[in-house]
């Protein structure tokens, strides 16, 4: 089989998480999706691949094209992310563009353990079938894709309502396209990529969540969040599937007809997060606990000093160097990393504030981490960020942050912030 594989220019960047890991370990994480091209107007089948830059660990990808049948990671070294789409039957047309991502991990010190599970084929000789790969005890299920030599109409991880936590197995369905094409002569293989940290202190999590389904159209569309990294996902449907991609933070899959349950298209989209979580021993301090000294108290003591509890929300704009800022489809990004400074002498164990970005263009949040969302729902305005096991006098928690759209003449300004310290603290 012919791939043709090329890396491409950074289409998205964003982080997560908090707390210091490892001193080797990149902190925040970053993640950062690679796409490749080709113009496959008139051909019967079009099969495209790209890889994922130097220091990248490749975890997912997705796609747009025509009636796609094989969304997989191609395990050669380096990994590759391949892509198949075709006509219904030999006679039409092919796809004009079919384009295909790549979602890598930054990691160059190796600080995971990247490994791709694939299940037996399923559907043989049959008109349908559905496979199933499961990640090894231990692992995080972050992607997942498959291949067979018929269309995809299912491509997900399988765990799949709201709120949905600790998905470990990606399943994958097929259907022949009844009345087009001949039943499948492979079947169908389903891939699960694993993630397990390889040092001690710190584990990944996933989070699953369906936006779907939306019925009744040729075509149909339907996107899916998370409140985490998104860092990939998929669909289910019961038409032939067109597109399966992040599109600025948001994961939306597309049907464009050929029902095999119906006249109408339905397709329903799957949203996969990454959080990761830090141990105590690797968390921030979370008090000022005195320690017993022998050295004699003074013979006429002063009083303590008065107990403050002060801070400030600071907004940084990640460089354009780092990936921090892009330019897609005319709409202007930028990566703000934010973090709660403790200047005052008590702990802090709360931060909100009313406002963070203002600008002329009516900016928006298309993505955001470690930040609670309002009562409203709004990102930008009343919300409240995560401070884990609270903030030292004098020091500052790294590690919120948000993706910015319409990002033109933004500044980063929190207004009204508010910290919390404990009750025997003055509140500033």
């Amino acid at each position: 089989m012919n791939i043709s594989v090329s890396k491409s220019a950074l289409l998205l960047a964003a982080l997560f998480v908090c707390s210091s890991i490892a001193a080797t370990c990149p902190s925040p994480l970053i993640v950062k999706s690679f796409s490749n091209a080709v113009n496959s107007a008139g051909t019967t089948t079009a099969t495209v691949g790209v890889d994922v830059a130097g220091g990248y660990r490749l975890i997912g990808g997705g796609f747009t094209g025509r009636n796609v049948r094989e969304s997989y990671v191609e395990a050669t070294a380096p990994p590759v992310w391949v892509v198949t789409t075709a006509p219904v039957t030999a006679s039409a047309a092919g796809p004009a563009t079919t384009t295909v991502f790549a979602i890598g991990l930054y990691d160059p010190n190796n600080c995971y353990q990247v490994s791709y599970q694939t299940s037996a084929p399923a559907g043989v000789n049959a008109e349908t079938g559905t496979a199933s790969a499961v990640c090894p005890a231990g692992s995080t299920l972050v992607g997942g894709g498959a291949r067979s030599d018929r269309f995809l109409v299912e491509n997900y991880p399988n765990t799949i309502r709201g709120d949905a936590t600790s998905a470990s197995t990606w399943t994958a369905s097929f259907a022949s396209a009844s009345g087009f094409v001949a039943n499948s002569t492979t079947g169908i293989t389903a891939y699960a990529i694993c993630v397990t940290p390889t040092g001690t202190g710190y584990s990944l999590g996933n989070f699953i969540n369906n936006a779907g389904p939306t019925a009744g159209a040729n075509p149909a569309s339907s996107s899916a969040t998370v409140p985490y990294l998104l860092a990939g996902g998929g669909f289910r449907s019961n038409g032939l599937v067109d597109a399966s991609y992040n599109v600025s933070g948001v994961w939306r899959s597309i049907t464009g007809g050929y029902s095999t349950l119906g006249d109408g298209s339905s397709i329903q989209s799957v949203a996969l997060g990454l959080s990761q979580s830090v141990s105590s021993s690797s968390a921030p301090t979370t008090s000022s606990t005195p320690t017993t000294s022998s050295t004699p108290a003074p013979a006429n003591p002063t009083s303590a000093p008065t107990k403050s509890c002060v801070g400030q929300i600071v907004t940084t704009p990640r460089a354009a160097s780092q990936g921090g800022s892009w330019v897609d489809r005319g709409t202007t990004y930028q990566i703000y990393d934010i973090g709660v400074k403790n200047t005052g002498n008590c702990p802090i164990i709360r931060a909100t504030y009313d406002s963070l970005f203002t600008g002329p263009n009516s900016p928006g949040v298309s993505q955001k981490w470690n930040i609670g969302s309002s009562p409203s729902g709004d990102q930008i305005l009343g919300s409240e960020i995560s401070v884990y096991n609270g903030v030292a006098p004098g020091s500052t928690l790294n590690g919120a942050g948000a993706v910015v759209f319409n990002a033109t003449g933004v500044t980063g300004v929190a207004k009204g912030p508010t910290v919390f310290c404990s009750a025997t603290c003055t509140n500033a």
